[in-house]
């Protein structure tokens, strides 16, 4: 009887105990199974989804499909680097079949926000990144669906290598591509789309000051290789930007015009001015002072060297034979001279082809000088001495080959601005963009 007894009192107490662990035990913040604080629907409904939820498992059988999107908030390109980076909110959506759940248990709770670490979220890479690791997105959740549709907008900074051809400086452009795609998973596991249109791209954008986008391409690209079956895909962005060169207009091109006049003005000038020379100088420094501010604002380039440069450096050349040119005609019209031009000199410059050079204004100058130099006695007798008359024949000879001379000087002057004339039209063609 006793050992009945002491059965009876010890089954009382284990259901006594069973039933206080149901209950809570002696804890007074729990309930049964539910705790008795304020639970919302959204603690339980992420209790009941995460409860066995394996986030480094792919959470479809079936070929998981992420749509990709991007809206560019802004840009920037360093020359001397070849780093284009772009300032981006990137956007994916796909379906994960793990995260489903009936509204009409959790109180009609139509999404869900859940952190980075507790899901699964596709390996999207940028494959032509510059940067070391994968940290491509910043911190932010996700929003989940009632059907499993996951919906991921975190901001993301994107660093690649790009082509700087600065041929064209200043009015050069760039094209520059975006890779995307799964770093792990083939075509078969995750199927890549492109989200956004167009229009969407460029929402949220600020202007750069320095460089614009002129468009942008988004395609989709899938690749067979032979050592594998099976497809690879990948979401290529490719964003043309351009130099706003509004300001090099002014500070680059208007000086080359400027150095192409002084250049031309030098063979106008009168054939015996010294200050010819002079002023290929001040062009010559002019140059010179342009390049140093070029390569002070773009980095030496061992190929792509900018169309302006060439124009400048063989400008410059194009100075220094001018200034050639004009010494040999200043020693022309300077130095005392004792033989005079050959025939076949003097009947071309005296011409047709010195009309066309404009040379005739040269003789009519020479003219007028000997004619106010006979003016100066026009009542002086003739002296029968004949050395007086020797000596005023040798005179008037020594005119007429200093006037041949500076004919002479005067059309190398004329035919250098012809041909420098062609010259930088030949440049201004070749050089154009």
């Amino acid at each position: 009887m006793k050992c009945y007894l002491l059965l009876f009192i010890n089954i009382f107490i284990v259901i006594q105990v069973i039933s206080c662990m149901e209950d809570g035990g002696s804890d007074p913040n729990r309930r049964g199974n539910k705790p008795i604080w304020n639970e919302t629907y959204a603690d339980a409904l992420k209790r009941d989804l995460l409860m066995s939820y394996d986030k480094f498992a792919r959470p479809q059988n079936h070929a998981t499909k992420v749509a990709i999107g991007m809206t560019i908030k802004h840009v920037d390109f360093d020359e001397a680097t070849s780093i284009f980076t772009v300032y981006a909110w990137f956007v994916m959506n796909w379906n994960d079949d793990k995260l489903k759940w009936n509204k009409s248990q959790y109180g009609n709770l139509s999404k869900l926000g859940l952190a980075q670490h507790e899901i699964w979220q596709p390996d999207v890479t940028l494959y032509n990144s510059i940067s070391p690791n994968f940290d491509l997105y910043g911190t932010a959740h996700f929003i989940v669906e009632p059907d499993g549709k996951v919906l991921w907008v975190p901001p993301a900074i994107f660093k690649v290598l790009c082509d700087s051809n600065l041929r064209n400086w200043p009015f050069d452009s760039h094209q520059c591509t975006l890779i995307f795609g799964s770093w792990i998973y083939d075509g078969r596991e995750i199927e890549l789309e492109r989200k956004e249109s167009n229009g969407s791209l460029l929402e949220l954008y600020v202007e750069n000051t320095e460089w614009e986008i002129t468009s942008i391409q988004v395609g989709r690209t899938v690749k067979f290789y032979q050592c594998c079956p099976e497809p690879y895909m990948d979401i290529q962005y490719n964003i043309t930007i351009a130099r706003r060169s509004s300001i090099f207009q002014s500070v680059i091109l208007a000086p080359g015009f400027i150095v192409i006049i002084l250049t031309l003005l030098t063979f106008w000038l009168p054939a015996q001015y010294g200050e010819k020379i002079l002023l290929n100088g001040i062009v010559a420094l002019i140059i010179v002072l342009f390049l140093l501010y070029i390569s002070q604002n773009l980095n030496i380039m061992a190929s792509h060297t900018p169309l302006i440069v060439l124009f400048y450096n063989h400008a410059l050349y194009m100075v220094c034979f001018s200034t050639l040119i004009s010494v040999i005609v200043i020693n022309l019209t300077r130095l005392k001279h004792q033989r005079i031009l050959p025939w076949i000199i003097k009947k071309h410059l005296d011409g047709k082809f010195g009309s066309i050079l404009f040379l005739d204004h040269i003789n009519d100058t020479e003219s007028d000088q000997n004619a106010s130099r006979f003016r100066e006695h026009p009542f002086d007798e003739p002296s029968a001495n004949d050395d007086q008359q020797f000596i005023q024949q040798c005179r008037s000879g020594n005119s007429s080959l200093k006037r041949d001379y500076l004919k002479l000087a005067a059309a190398i002057d004329r035919i250098g601005f012809i041909l420098y004339l062609f010259i930088f039209i030949i440049f201004s063609i070749a050089y154009s963009v």
